[in-house]
């Protein structure tokens, strides 16, 4: 994801992570500013700025040796020019752990990366990140990599049975001509909404090449999104465009109010096949937000297509009146056969991956999530409960898996559950202390628990790690 940098410039984005992105509660959900917040990653502006430069300069202290303030101060390059300035950092991610479930197995990752980025004026970004990883995860995690090849939110490489290879990439060069209007060309994600999830794009699939236009006029924030996809599932991919996939997303929040927020979706994902047009999924949503106290508002979705799927929330922040405790509590859901069409390659996804929820469809889904801060140290809390249909016989399609066609005649009542009825409990307890905050480098304990059952079969993971992390991606393992 995208990185940030002490700056003021117009171009410069705030990459997107829900756990820091929550840092700013205070200020995108307070009854006196009147913020456009479902867009994400942002574009940093004058009301974000002085909460922004704080968490940037969290615990810093001076220091007097070029190692001192490199480790714990600085990028590791910090150029400022007139007119100009360039960072960048090596970025690790170094974890070991333990899943006591499925008989048990150790963990790790080995990640190591980088991050070159930089402005030049007030109207020019650019930005680029690249990985290298090598590990071994959770069991139901290896299984997902094994079933639709990818690593979870990343890329494809070298995945084995076992031990996973692979690399992961972005980039992004930004324009901005004026004052509220952004073009921008990136290799990344997006996401709209004000929750947790979001029923109409989310951030967790793979990377995609995009072409994006933001602009706010007065009260109204305009996006418009043009995505060049993947699906890997279908074989023959050659450069004559075949199996090759096609987005428009676009956008329109208006601010009725310091207090009430209504935005319009509109999407349509299109393909070929072997240069025989397939055809094309539309949907149109819904995003709404009310800041119906001075610490809490409420926030929904409504998405359509040939189902329906939404979203209802409550988020937060100073709760109970303990400063820097947010919080946030949502319920998701989609009936089956959402996000699907008759041809698999116009599904609403993107390598393997949903471009909304990671269940897909077929399910409804309760969320909670706590973040407290203090100091130099974090702590977070979530818990999830799921309740899905899963496919019986192979072949069969009860309306979860996204990558089957939809077919009327097959298809089955309707009803959140359908198929062999699961439950899902996912529980999730971090506590990390920052070491350098320019571009989060951490020292990150944590455990998860994870149990998925049915009247087939009971799957549970316990795992705890320990690592030295950096960067502010979002990945999801909460599935």
């Amino acid at each position: 994801m995208l990185a940030p940098i002490l700056t003021q410039a117009q171009a410069s984005y705030q990459p997107y992570s829900y756990h820091f992105y929550q840092k700013f509660n205070k200020v995108q959900y307070s009854w006196e500013t009147s913020q456009h917040t479902a867009v994400k990653p942002m574009i940093i502006d004058s009301i974000m700025t002085p909460v922004y430069d704080s968490l940037m300069n969290v615990g810093v202290k001076e220091r007097l040796t070029w190692v001192g303030r490199k480790l714990w101060n600085e990028h590791l390059i910090d150029v400022k020019g007139e007119g100009y300035t360039i960072y960048g950092d090596f970025i690790p991610d170094f974890q070991v752990g333990r899943d006591f479930g499925g008989g048990g197995k150790n963990t790790w990752l080995n990640t190591r990366g980088f991050q070159l980025g930089g402005t030049i004026s007030e109207k020019f970004f650019f930005y680029t990140s690249a990985y290298e990883n090598q590990g071994v995860f959770p069991t139901y995690v290896n299984d997902f990599i094994l079933e639709n090849k990818v690593v979870p939110g990343q890329m494809y490489g070298k995945l084995g049975t076992d031990q996973q290879d692979w690399t992961y990439a972005s980039a992004i060069v930004s324009y901005s001509p004026r004052k509220n209007l952004n073009f921008s060309l990136a290799y990344d994600k997006n996401f709209i909404g004000d929750g947790y999830r979001s029923m109409l794009l989310s951030d967790i699939s793979s990377n995609s090449t995009f072409l994006k236009f933001n602009g706010v006029f007065g009260n109204v924030q305009l996006i418009s999104i043009m995505s060049y996809m993947l699906d890997p599932r279908e074989t023959g991919i050659n450069r004559s465009g075949s199996q090759r996939r096609w987005g428009a997303f676009q956008y329109a929040d208006w601010n009725l109010s310091n207090r009430f927020s209504m935005g319009l979706f509109h999407s349509i994902i299109w393909a070929n096949r072997n240069n025989v047009e397939v055809s094309d999924m539309m949907q149109v949503g819904l995003n709404t937000k009310y800041k119906a106290f001075r610490n809490a508002s409420f926030y929904g979705q409504l998405l359509l297509n040939k189902k329906l799927a939404g979203q209802i929330g409550v988020r937060g922040f100073d709760a109970l009146g303990v400063r820097n405790l947010t919080f946030l509590a949502e319920y998701n859901f989609a009936k089956p056969y959402s996000y699907t069409d008759t041809d698999p390659l116009t599904s609403y996804s993107n390598y393997s991956q949903p471009l909304a929820h990671p269940f897909g469809a077929n399910f409804r889904e309760f969320v909670g999530v706590a973040n407290y801060s203090y100091q130099k140290f974090d702590f977070s809390l979530q818990g999830n409960y799921g309740l899905y249909g899963l496919d019986i016989i192979e072949g069969d399609n009860y309306g979860k898996n996204l990558f089957k066609p939809y077919d009327k005649n097959l298809a089955h009542s309707g009803a959140i559950g359908q198929g062999l009825k699961t439950n899902m409990v996912y529980a999730d307890a971090k506590v990390a202390y920052v070491v350098n905050p320019k571009y989060n480098l951490r020292l990150e304990a944590g455990a998860v628990l994870r149990r998925e059952s049915n009247a087939e079969w009971t799957n549970t993971s316990s795992l705890i790690t320990l690592g030295l992390r950096a960067s502010f991606r979002n990945l999801y393992y909460d599935f």
